[in-house]
């Protein structure tokens, strides 16, 4: 029997290293290791909350706020030639909603594209986009209902009180409806949102033109639905943030 000289190595594959076992306690501090290393560059190389809205507004169609401007103006003209209060109730209860209804293809943009998977995908959330959609939203139209009201009370017989209870109530329970089909469960299709809208707008106009049921309603009746309107709106959008994080949201692999 010939045995292997000092100087001829033993071959590797007849006799291998022994393997080491696998700590999964160290494992796991290495995947925590460089989850937090990622996060940390992450957020070193993230955009602020305005600049975020900013690239957030590149997105939006501004043709959309135009067309509501558009239709504000259309509004002051009609109402300011009208001298019959009840033209005026039916002109601002069916303008409302209609201020609204513009805002709905935006919003369901991501829905009617399908493209709520690769947004859930991206590095930030459903919640954060939506967040910065809604800010842009209602900031834009915060400002043209602040100008199309303030005009109007100023150069025309109508209080402030009439233009709330007559136009931003039904502009509130407008929002609230197309908040709610947005954020179901299953996703209601934008056709039907807008059924649901206009439906709302003849509904409203009915109630206004009726003179003996309006002057029946009581300015605390009136003032009451303002709230319940602003409350529930605000509480469409935090129900609706916490559904896109539980249901609609991707975990990281490593989760």
């Amino acid at each position: 029997m010939r045995f292997p000289n000092k100087k001829t190595p033993f071959p590797k594959d007849r006799f291998p290293e022994p393997e080491l076992p696998a700590r999964e306690e160290k494992i796991r501090q290495t995947v925590a290791a460089s989850m937090g290393s990622f996060l940390e560059a992450q957020t070193r190389e993230s955009m602020n909350i305005w600049e975020f809205l900013y690239c957030q507004s590149r997105y939006v169609k501004k043709h959309w706020w135009l067309l509501q401007a558009l239709l504000l103006l259309w509004l002051y003209s009609h109402i300011r030639t009208y001298q019959d209060p009840v033209l005026i109730r039916r002109t601002l209860g069916v303008g409302a909603p209609l201020f609204i209804i513009l805002v709905i293809p935006e919003l369901w943009k991501n829905q009617s594209s399908n493209a709520m998977d690769i947004e859930s995908a991206t590095m930030y959330t459903l919640q954060q986009l939506y967040s910065a959609r809604l800010t842009l939203f209602a900031g834009v139209d915060l400002l043209l209902l602040s100008v199309f009201c303030l005009g109007t009370t100023v150069s025309l017989s109508l209080t402030f009180w009439d233009l709330l209870t007559q136009f931003v109530l039904p502009v509130n329970m407008t929002c609230c409806i197309c908040l709610t089909c947005l954020y179901t469960p299953r996703g209601v299709q934008q056709a039907f949102s807008l059924a649901l809208c206009l439906a709302f707008a003849g509904i409203w106009r009915e109630i206004v033109s009726n003179e003996t049921l309006y002057q029946a309603i009581t300015i605390p009746t009136w003032a009451g639905l303002l709230v319940l309107s602003l409350g529930y709106m605000v509480y469409c959008v935090l129900r609706g943030q916490k559904r896109w994080r539980r249901d609609l949201e991707k975990k990281l692999l490593w989760d």
